[in-house]
């Protein structure tokens, strides 16, 4: 593999143990780097290489997908626990749902 198929190929493994880790923060860096080894261009590789890219950028997009689901169900039970802080829902007999809200003072069980 050429020295720029080698750096990409590492940039990437380097953005997947970012991903498995949950260091978004490390994530920005280097995608940062991945953006500028592209810049330089891939032209010159050789098929190996590339397959051995595409199966990399893969596998990075299934993390990155699953990292989005994550947090959207984090974002999701966030808010759930907010809103019951300002009181509780039930649902009635016929599905409607019914909120309560908490009387001043209540934050807790009694």
């Amino acid at each position: 593999m050429a020295d720029s198929g080698a750096d990409l190929l590492g940039c990437l493994k380097a953005i997947n143990s970012a991903l498995l880790a949950g260091d978004f923060a490390g994530i920005s860096a280097l995608t940062d780097q991945m953006e500028s080894r592209l810049a330089a261009g891939i032209g010159g590789l050789d098929a190996e290489s590339l397959k051995r890219l595409r199966g990399q950028a893969s596998a990075n997009a299934v993390l990155l997908q699953s990292s989005q689901r994550g947090l959207r169900a984090a974002q999701r039970r966030v808010a759930e626990i907010r809103g019951v802080a300002s009181g509780l829902s039930t649902y009635t007999a016929a599905g409607r749902r019914n909120h309560s809200a908490l009387r001043p003072g209540q934050d807790h069980r009694s």
